[in-house]
């Protein structure tokens, strides 16, 4: 599987890993969930935080992972807020290809959301909105989100809110969603090894049992390696 929105870089994010150690534990449980692939996500808030210094870090766990025998890669990304200018955007992509993934402020008004989305469309990126199913506005108005993806944006839900583990808005937005079809990635949004950790497994069995195993893999499988390569997704 292919974990398109994780916290694992150590040392970055406020609520993420502090230490390689507490790196190489999330990858391991990581790799024995079955996640052969990550994109690194640290948030794009810190000022100063440079694309070059995210993958330079990447390169460091992947040595880290190759010399502890984890059978784990990382690919460099952020998740970046929507305000953020375009010319800054443009350097954090997830792995240098067109997608983007963007974090929208709790308090942001429908109008905003769908204006965002449509403007970094224009300027050339495939916007995925993360965590869609946890944002209030839409746990509010789940139908906004059909108006977000015409407007041209992606969907990624937290395997977590499918399991409960985020709570019963979250939880019935999610699977609200995969019944609508509006969902295009499943991904774990890691933080650590302890809480809010990096499997995919879990959310993956409700998703199959919601929307079939073969719409379901889709979501871990087929459409982050189309994100990798910067290809365009079959469906």
């Amino acid at each position: 599987m292919i974990d398109i929105h994780c916290h694992i870089l150590p040392g970055i994010d406020h609520d993420g890993p502090v230490t390689h150690q507490q790196s190489l534990d999330m990858a391991r449980i990581a790799a024995g969930d079955g996640i052969h692939t990550v994109i690194a996500t640290p948030h794009l808030t810190q000022h100063g935080l440079s694309s070059q210094e995210i993958r330079q870090l990447a390169d460091v766990m992947n040595f880290e992972f190759r010399s502890s025998g984890i059978p784990l890669t990382i690919l460099p990304g952020a998740e970046v807020v929507a305000t953020l200018e375009p010319e800054t955007l443009s350097t954090f992509t997830l792995n240098g290809g067109g997608y983007i993934l963007l974090e929208f402020s709790l308090g942001m008004s429908s109008e905003s959301l769908v204006e965002s989305v449509y403007e970094l469309c224009l300027a050339g990126f495939r916007p995925i909105i993360a965590h869609a199913e946890r944002l209030p506005r839409i746990q509010r108005s789940p139908a906004l989100v059909a108006e977000l993806i015409a407007s041209g944006a992606l969907v990624q839900i937290t395997a977590e809110s499918l399991t409960g583990n985020m709570g019963a808005e979250a939880r019935t937005c999610a699977r609200f969603l995969l019944r609508q079809r509006h969902v295009h990635f499943l991904a774990t949004d890691a933080h650590s090894d302890v809480r809010r950790r990096p499997i995919l497994s879990e959310g993956l069995m409700v998703a199959s049992s919601i929307i079939g195993d073969v719409s379901a893999e889709c979501l871990v499988l087929q459409n982050p390696a189309a994100v990798i390569q910067g290809k365009g997704l079959n469906a």
